[in-house]
């Protein structure tokens, strides 16, 4: 079954424009449905990737969200968007969880309105909170957020699929990635988008000027995922079928010390210079957490990390390189 074409909801965010870069790729019609306008865009169907239809329109008009699914002939919906991150979320709760909650009901019910073959939502892995130690996180885990706001909205907005899912048999799956990371998405020259570079994005922007960076809990372990391994992972959950669960981890499934990745990016910009201060950093504001178990997601979705480190980093720095806000001679 061709489920297409399918709605990016959020599809000029970080995640989303690698999502609708990559589907467009595979061949789908890609409709990118986001609040911002296309980079270089002078209307719908136009805009920096012309395999992508953009259409400009806020989640949180449920009106105007039922009105062009339907008008669209959407199949199915992919749905990214989300708060930025627990700092974002701790400046304004109240928006944070309103966002991320009822932006999730009102793709809900688009998709129950117009009758939506297929919907994949993600979540965070940010849902398993804490943990003692390096286990890795399964899917059937407890979820412990302790402390933060963005992980249980997150998790509120996997309450109401589930709820869609079982009341109205929508064909629902839901992802939980960990700590995405790298540039923007290719959709033409791409001013505009997001790139993320999560802890070591200082890191990145003082070695690329030539300063001396200090790694502070060099021995500090993180499950970190290229983003390209992201798009890949919600890719197949959209194309799957049939699979058992509905709920999967993704994410690299390994832990790197944040000496291996400065070493990493030393080994990509071999001007870097790093030191370490040994030790384990604790960010009150982010969940310390093992690996995520990411063998569902093997065996159902057939998904497998493509991108290591050393080529997520490479990639990455790569694009870093080549923008044109850089100095001379880097």
């Amino acid at each position: 079954m061709v489920l297409s074409p399918v709605m990016v909801v959020g599809g000029l965010g970080f995640i989303g424009a690698h999502i609708c870069a990559l589907m467009a790729e595979k061949g789908f019609q890609v409709i990118s449905y986001d609040v911002k306008s296309p980079p270089h865009s002078s209307g719908e169907g136009g805009g920096a990737n012309e395999s992508i239809q953009y259409v400009q329109g806020d989640v949180l008009d449920q009106g105007a969200l039922v009105d062009e699914v339907r008008r669209l002939n959407v199949a199915g919906i992919i749905d990214t968007v989300a708060t930025g991150d627990e700092t974002a979320a701790r400046k304004d709760p109240a928006w944070a969880i309103h966002l991320n909650v009822q932006s999730t009901l009102n793709v809900l019910e688009a998709a129950r309105l117009n009758k939506i073959q297929r919907l994949v939502y993600l979540s965070t892995a940010g849902v398993y909170g804490k943990r003692q130690d390096s286990t890795p996180a399964r899917e059937d885990d407890p979820i412990t957020w302790r402390k933060t706001i963005y992980h249980p909205s997150h998790y509120m907005g996997e309450v109401v699929v589930e709820m869609y899912r079982e009341v109205f048999e929508l064909d629902a799956r839901i992802l939980r990635p960990l700590s995405v990371y790298g540039p923007a998405a290719s959709l033409g020259d791409g001013e505009g988008l997001e790139a993320k570079f999560l802890f070591f994005g200082g890191w990145l922007e003082n070695a690329l000027k030539g300063n001396e960076v200090e790694v502070k809990g060099a021995d500090t372990l993180s499950d970190i995922t290229y983003v390209k391994d992201t798009a890949r992972a919600v890719e197949m959950a959209y194309s799957s079928e049939p699979v058992r669960h509905t709920l999967f981890n993704i994410s690299s499934g390994t832990l790197f010390s944040y000496r291996q990745v400065a070493e990493t990016i030393r080994k990509h910009l071999p001007s870097a210079r790093f030191r370490f201060v040994a030790g384990v950093q604790e960010n009150p504001l982010r969940p310390t957490q093992g690996p995520l178990d990411i063998s569902r997601a093997k065996e159902e979705l057939r998904f497998i990390p493509q991108y290591g480190l050393d080529q997520g980093l490479g990639e990455s720095i790569h694009w870093l390189r080549k923008k044109k806000t850089l100095s001379k001679g880097v």
